[in-house]
């Protein structure tokens, strides 16, 4: 009886090791399906953006202004095979959003072709420093829920223009001089998923200076990169390709 029960148990024991193995192979291999389903989907994407990124640098060359390059790329974007039939819409005059088998994508003039143009006006700068102070002020009453003194402020944007200024880098500083610890910038290209994740822990104080672009009824926020980012994630409007390496 002992024997027949030994065999029994070990005959258990190799049912579920083949289980487990089975179970893990089979994860392996959907995780695998995925990365393939990805890659695939990064590949038609960029394919569909080809021509529109061809007629873009064909429009710039010869100095279009910003309209006109938009309504270029747009028709390009019309014509192109590869781009979901229906599905190119404008937005307004700075760009346009479109799908590529579902996937959410879109054109933004200004995301891609201006670059940091900063704000010059002394008194708007001002109301801004005296606006740093009182929220400094706040954040000082409270600052002791935190065990960290240090102030993070996360800048994702690829370009501004003139209505833009640096009032929650300003404040930033307000705030860094009453609680004394360090103050870290992450802005613009040095905005990346990775890097936030990274700095999230060592810092009491969070800042979001939420500049974005508004597509699909949702406002997104750029991060430079595509890492982690799925053609579900895509699909379900989470994500949105803005084209050359470009994801909100």
């Amino acid at each position: 009886m002992k024997t027949v029960k030994k065999i029994f148990v070990l005959l258990l024991a190799v049912l579920m090791t083949a289980a487990v193995c089975s179970a893990a192979l089979a994860e392996g291999a959907g995780e695998l399906s995925q990365k393939a389903a990805d890659k695939a989907a990064y590949k038609l994407m960029d394919e569909a953006w080809a021509p529109i990124n061809q007629v873009e640098r064909e429009m710039l060359a010869i100095g279009a202004q910003p309209y006109e390059v938009v309504v270029a790329c747009y028709k390009a974007a019309i014509n192109d095979p590869l781009v979901d039939e229906g599905s190119v819409y404008m937005c307004d005059d700075n760009g346009f959003e479109f799908t590529v088998d579902g996937m959410a994508n879109a054109y933004d003039y200004r995301v891609r072709n201006v670059r940091f143009v900063s704000a010059i006006n002394d008194e708007l700068i001002n109301d801004v420093v005296e606006a740093a102070a009182v929220r400094a002020e706040n954040v000082k009453a409270n600052v002791n829920t935190s065990t960290s003194l240090n102030v993070l402020l996360i800048g994702p944007m690829y370009s501004s223009d003139s209505s833009f200024t640096n009032q929650y880098q300003t404040e930033g500083t307000q705030i860094n001089n009453y609680t004394g610890g360090t103050y870290t910038k992450l802005l613009n290209e040095n905005a990346t998923a990775t890097a936030i994740c990274n700095a999230f822990p060592n810092n009491g104080v969070i800042m979001f200076d939420s500049h974005g672009a508004s597509y699909y009824s949702t406002s997104y926020l750029c991060l430079c990169t595509s890492t982690g980012i799925t053609s579900s994630d895509y699909n379900k409007r989470w994500a949105l390709n803005f084209g050359d390496g470009e994801t909100y």
